[in-house]
């Protein structure tokens, strides 16, 4: 007779999760195109990440896919001078700053700068929250990124505009 091990909770509570995430995730993924779906139901791990943005020093959640750092756009918005808002009508995300519009249509993928077409990296959409490339994100709104290797932390720094 084989008998079946026993589910410590948190076994149980992150099976549960998710199923949970696959269920819910389903129905919205179902209607983004395919490459932009198979990111909404995957679960990346949030790591602390050191930072140091115009000269001060914090850590930010960030997440790793495919050896590129992406970032809640609600994790950076403050620290840049950024505004993202979210239109659930046409699934439009819009960040604004520094004389800058970017914008882009979950559905379609379809991203613009200034009101001008640009191509980019599909975005990650986990628990509610729209993650972009780091250094995508920071160097249209204007910002050099750098890499400590010694110290792991991530540099942003204002570009001064002629």
């Amino acid at each position: 007779m084989y008998a079946m091990p026993y589910l410590t909770l948190s076994d149980r509570t992150r099976k549960l999760l998710l199923s949970l995430a696959v269920i819910v995730a389903f129905p919205a993924a179902s209607t983004l195109p395919h490459d932009i779906a198979s990111a909404a139901v995957s679960e990346y791990s949030i790591v602390s990440q050191p930072f140091s943005i115009n000269g001060t020093s914090s850590h930010i959640g960030t997440i790793n896919k495919n050896g590129s750092t992406y970032i809640a756009l609600q994790n950076i918005d403050a620290a840049l001078g950024l505004t993202t808002r979210y239109d659930p009508s046409s699934r439009l995300v819009q960040v604004t700053g520094h004389n800058r519009s970017l914008r882009i249509g979950l559905s379609t993928g379809a991203m613009s700068l200034n009101g001008q077409p640009i191509s980019g990296p599909d975005p990650v959409f986990q628990n509610g929250t729209t993650y972009l490339p780091l250094r995508f994100l920071a160097e249209r709104f204007g910002y050099e990124v750098t890499y400590d290797k010694r110290s792991q932390q991530i540099g942003l720094q204002s570009l001064s505009e002629i």
